[in-house]
């Protein structure tokens, strides 16, 4: 089974090939939803033979001055604007954002991209962030054990088995049910793990009781 990793071994070239085939057509401006914050720590991509300026929109108005340079300057390098903040958040840079392609990024479509022939539900998007990238080659490991179009209770099922790295498919028996709920019980990592995603804890609690 793959070991856990963190954002950290993505290399860049992965992440431009997902993008690459998310926009339509080159543009100078990108525009990056990202809710879920998966998009990596980078400060540049190149796309289509060009090198993209990352920029983090952090909800502060003096990164509007930052994107001024770039505004109605033909010679200004191209520029890839990320935001993790909510669509009315993102308002404030509005003009900006309808001058860009615009790429929803999110944990489905990085795993529909990475694993192709394989549907995803929303239900993936619960993980955010390290704790997506940590899972990212175990959750692909395991859906290779569900039919290529899934259901959402079949994904969340997913999900838990990831975490505990336990296929859950099966019904548990009365020892493995025992083992799993000392584990809720005990486990520092799983109980933090719980305190985050608690509708997948829930999930799990029902299982094993």
């Amino acid at each position: 089974m793959s070991t856990n990793r963190s954002e950290d071994w993505i290399d860049s070239s992965w992440i431009e090939n997902y993008l690459t085939n998310s926009v339509r057509t080159p543009a100078c401006w990108l525009f990056i939803h990202d809710t879920s914050q998966v998009f990596p720590s980078l400060h540049a991509l190149k796309l289509f033979d060009r090198e993209y300026e990352v920029i983090f929109f952090e909800s502060d108005l003096r990164m509007r001055q930052s994107l001024e340079r770039y505004k109605d300057n033909p010679e200004a390098s191209p520029a890839c604007i990320v935001s993790r903040q909510s669509h009315e958040t993102n308002l404030q840079i509005l003009d900006y954002i309808v001058r860009s392609q615009s790429v929803e990024m999110t944990p489905q479509s990085v795993l529909e991209f990475a694993q192709l022939g394989y549907s995803w539900t929303h239900a993936v998007n619960q993980l955010c962030g390290e704790d997506f990238w940590a899972l990212f080659e175990r959750l692909q490991t395991y859906r290779l054990n569900y039919p290529r179009f899934m259901t959402p209770a079949e994904a969340t099922n997913l999900l838990i088995s990831t975490q505990l790295d336990i296929d859950l498919r099966a019904n548990l028996s009365v020892r493995e049910a025992v083992e799993i709920w000392q584990r809720m019980e005990r486990d520092t990592n799983l109980i933090a793990w719980g305190e985050k995603y608690p509708r997948l804890f829930q999930s799990l609690d029902l299982k094993v009781r």
